[in-house]
């Protein structure tokens, strides 16, 4: 029932707070918190909303997500993976209970949902630049190695083939100027040639990085991420979904269509010289 629907997904005050926070950001729900699909309604979440993931994505939820037991992560109640949390641009911890990090500051409470909200002061932004590079091409050793406290995911980025010719910046701004479902700009500017790391999920089966009209190859980056090779200066990286597999099928329907209309036309013709001469016959007998 629609009565029932939205009493599920109202906006609470919580919700607000959260969203009054206009810098791209996920949160992070943890515990029983997380299997509420309220989060994902109003917020981009880390745990998602549909069960049916992607691999790669499935393979950081199983294996690394909550499997920060390093003693290198800090002492917390929640055995958290801070290297991940903070690359997948987790803002926001929401927890039904008290959470003792370095990292996390309480910033709201919400008494009647008995939820508290934690800013994560060490979270890394939507878009970053990095300039140094670690090659693990092997599955398991790269899933590892993100387990490791000693990794670090602001300098360092994990990648599975050789990328040369790129350097740690002194100075990088990267500005998100366009976020949509199918298209994402990122305006670049560093002095030195780098790897811009963007927090959204490698998915090259549709995905395609343009600067200019020039198409740039995307990397696969710690797993999950994608990163583009940026040049010295200021550049705007255009992101967009464009799968073959859509073209294919627009195309085909396109065709299809016009299949259908050419063979509707063609079956009218009969019917269309019938009228005619019927109405040439009567008025002939008029």
């Amino acid at each position: 029932p629609k009565s029932q629907m939205d009493a599920y997904f109202a906006k609470t005050k919580l919700d607000e707070f959260l969203l009054n926070d206009k810098e791209p950001h996920r949160v992070y729900p943890l515990g029983q918190l997380s299997d509420q699909a309220h989060w994902s309604y109003f917020h981009q979440s880390v745990e998602g909303y549909h069960p049916a993931k992607l691999r790669i994505y499935q393979d950081i939820r199983e294996s690394c997500l909550m499997n920060g037991s390093d003693p290198g992560f800090g002492n917390s109640q929640a055995p958290i993976n801070w290297n991940v949390v903070n690359m997948l641009n987790a803002k926001y911890l929401l927890a039904q209970g008290g959470l003792d990090h370095a990292n996390l500051t309480p910033v709201y409470q919400d008494q009647a949902q008995k939820i508290i909200v934690y800013e994560n002061k060490a979270v890394q932004p939507r878009a970053f630049c990095i300039g140094e590079t670690e090659l693990i091409p092997e599955r398991e050793a790269r899933l590892q190695r993100l387990n490791q406290a000693s990794f670090r995911p602001d300098s360092v980025a994990i990648i599975e083939k050789e990328l040369s010719d790129i350097t740690t910046p002194n100075q990088w701004s990267a500005e998100i100027t366009r976020y949509e479902p199918n298209y994402i700009d990122v305006r670049v500017t560093t002095d030195a040639q780098t790897l811009l790391v963007l927090g959204e999920i490698f998915y090259p089966a549709g995905w395609k990085a343009f600067i200019g009209d020039e198409q740039k190859e995307i990397y696969k980056v710690n797993h999950i991420l994608r990163g583009v090779v940026v040049p010295a200066g200021t550049s705007v990286v255009h992101f967009k979904l464009e799968p073959k597999s859509y073209k294919v099928s627009t195309a085909m329907m396109g065709v299809s269509m016009t299949i259908v209309y050419v063979l509707l036309i063609i079956g009218l013709l009969p019917v269309i010289r019938n009228l005619k001469n019927r109405n040439a016959v009567t008025q002939q007998g008029a």
